[in-house]
């Protein structure tokens, strides 16, 4: 996502209000609305646009960035399959970082490491996979 045109087309395709993205995003409205009202190449601080582009991306956008700058949606399934693969990702992550407050990663051996991981994302998938997939 590169243009304020960007981020107004994307969240009117997916009719999400300023309030809710900049909830879902971690930004404030105020953020939202600057950005919104600004003309052409957007700028912001930190992850500010990362996060906001994510959400969007989440949410079934895909953003052109090619010779043409424009968004669109993407196909359902990879829009659902990217979701869950960033939604194990950053669970995953946060699991990590709470078992290894209290071990000592330099003293695990590489196999160690590999378990750990495959256990944490194995409990994740069965526990949350099926609250991700939609209802049929």
């Amino acid at each position: 996502m590169r243009t304020s045109e960007q981020l107004r087309a994307a969240r009117a395709m997916v009719r999400l209000e300023q309030a809710e993205l900049a909830r879902q995003a971690g930004v404030s409205v105020e953020t939202i609305k600057r950005l919104e009202g600004s003309v052409g190449q957007l700028s912001a601080q930190g992850n500010t646009l990362f996060h906001i582009q994510t959400v969007l991306e989440f949410a079934g956008i895909e953003f052109l960035n090619d010779d043409k700058l424009g968004v669109r949606f993407k196909d359902p399934k990879e829009a659902i399959m990217e979701g869950i693969a960033e939604h194990i990702r950053d669970v995953s992550m946060r699991i990590l970082k709470s078992r290894l407050e209290n071990e000592d990663l330099l003293a695990l051996s590489r196999h160690e490491v590999v378990d750990m991981v495959s256990e944490a994302v194995a409990g994740l998938i069965q526990s949350t996979l099926p609250r991700l997939l939609p209802n049929k």
